[in-house]
């Protein structure tokens, strides 16, 4: 029974490190949004998003933003506000 509950608590703190550094992300499987220059005329906050092999790009309708342009596997979204920085990577 003890060695059950130490590969449990091996794994779960395995799982912990690998989401908080980022690892996911960092290896490309994860898309992830990071703050870009704000274009001249325009207002708001600018998000750069890159895509990951698993998960694509991600949307940020829900944050009230509009996707305003594409170049290759990047998508630049323009919001009202600033965008949490939970989408980063």
């Amino acid at each position: 029974m003890v060695r059950i509950l130490v590969v449990a608590a091996l794994i779960a703190v395995s799982l912990y490190v690998v989401k908080e550094n980022g690892m996911v992300t960092h290896a490309g499987l994860m898309g992830y949004c990071t703050s870009t220059a704000t274009p001249t005329g325009t207002d708001g906050s600018w998000r750069a998003c890159h895509s990951g092999r698993l998960s694509g790009r991600p949307s940020l309708y829900l944050e009230a933003c509009q996707p305003k342009a594409r170049s290759g596997e990047v998508e630049y979204w323009r919001c009202p506000a600033p965008v949490s920085q939970r989408l980063d990577g």
